[in-house]
């Protein structure tokens, strides 16, 4: 018996945790719009605090986030900065909450539209069915000068922006009929099974056990 229970713990602790997409705009073979999107930051250039954009995205599984990667590029005027933030963001009745963790990119824009990648040190749980949202923008709001690129599949979605740094002023949520196209970006975790699942899978593992145990 407690070589069974050695048995059934080990299996169950060793479940498979599937890693794969939760949500993205690109199209086949990381395709996104390589000329047209939405700039960010400009805040010398607009005589303001200098502007974030954020996205929002629904997981199609419960799973721990592993990375962000955005569609952007570095845009050619005055102070070259390539420098570039992401945020995750919780929801808050619709818009952009509360920040669940953010990146900084250092030297990482170029002029040629890329995909940039943020790689998830926390690893914080995301919620199938639950919406979140992705924020970027230069870390130097004033001086930076990025774009966040379109998809180039058709999607449209709303997007949301703000003025000045996170802890300051408000966003303002864009939704205007026809939908805005929707900016071009993957988001990547670990699949985290639900306790239904995993319940189900260690009955099936205990009852295999048992009777290979049995018949030993």
């Amino acid at each position: 018996m407690k070589r069974l229970r050695s048995l059934f713990m080990l299996s169950v602790l060793t479940l498979p945790l599937n890693a794969g997409v939760l949500y993205t705009s690109f199209g086949p073979g990381d395709s996104f719009n390589c000329c047209s999107g939405l700039g960010t930051g400009h805040g010398a250039e607009l005589s303001n605090g200098g502007i974030i954009l954020a996205a929002p995205f629904i997981p199609i599984v419960t799973a721990a986030l592993d990375a962000i990667e955005i569609g952007a590029l570095l845009i050619v005027t005055g102070d070259l900065v390539p420098d570039a933030s992401i945020w995750l963001l919780a929801d808050d009745s619709g818009l952009p909450g509360s920040a669940l963790e953010s990146y900084t990119l250092t030297g990482v824009m170029t002029v040629p539209p890329l995909i940039i990648t943020a790689t998830s040190a926390s690893h914080p749980s995301l919620s199938a069915g639950t919406q979140y949202w992705v924020a970027f923008a230069p870390p130097d709001l004033i001086n930076g000068k990025l774009a966040w690129l379109f998809n180039d599949q058709g999607r449209t979605n709303m997007f949301a922006g703000r003025i000045g740094a996170l802890d300051s002023g408000g966003w303002a949520g864009v939704t205007w009929p026809p939908l805005p196209t929707e900016l071009a970006f993957r988001i990547s975790g670990t699949e985290i099974p639900e306790p239904a699942t995993i319940v189900t899978l260690s009955v099936g593992l205990f009852l295999a056990l048992t009777i290979r145990l049995y018949k030993q």
